[in-house]
């Protein structure tokens, strides 16, 4: 795939730094982690996964690098990572080909964040039964696990099931991640 990285822990951003996030690029000996804007992560890799947003690495240097690398690392695991052996890089636990989609309801301020290997035939099925235009604002490569913990960031705006209030928070989440 890439070009290779050699890392041997997530560097955290310094209070100069801007306000960089955690992002997951994959390398030929798998994915590692890096500090960086999602710009510099998609040039490394146009499926870099989100690990931790700026209001996350915003705390790192308060508590230290002990404590945010193994917040980095539980995150990771929830995300569906798990680590190659003793090494810097991490593997994928559910390896499914699939996207993390965002169906907006237009008009609505509506979107459905849900899971699905083929976007497009979800979209269709949603169709057949909405009373108000849908359309996919975005996808990113993802899973299921994946898929629970964006539903968890985002409880606060849940409106129903997978249906959630569309707000910027929302769309700045997708801007920086979706593809």
């Amino acid at each position: 795939m890439g070009k290779a990285i050699r890392m041997k822990k997530t560097r955290l951003p310094s209070r100069n730094s801007g306000r960089g996030c955690v992002y997951y690029v994959h390398t030929d000996q798998g994915y590692v982690g890096m500090v960086s804007s999602r710009e510099q992560a998609q040039l490394m890799d146009k499926h870099s996964v989100l690990i931790c947003d700026e209001n996350e690495t915003l705390q790192f240097q308060q508590w230290g690098n002990e404590r945010a690398n193994q917040y980095v690392l539980d995150k990771s695991l929830a995300l569906g990572f798990s680590r190659i052996g003793d090494t810097p890089f991490f593997d994928r636990i559910e390896k499914g080909n699939g996207y993390v989609y965002f169906i907006e309801a237009v008009g609505l301020s509506r979107v459905k964040i849900g899971f699905s290997e083929d976007p497009e035939n979800r979209l269709r099925q949603l169709l057949t039964g909405s009373p108000v235009t849908l359309r996919i604002s975005a996808k990113m490569p993802g899973s299921i696990v994946m898929e629970k913990e964006i539903h968890s960031r985002f409880q606060h705006l849940k409106v129903e099931n997978e249906w959630f209030h569309f707000t910027d928070e929302i769309k700045s989440y997708v801007d920086k991640n979706c593809i």
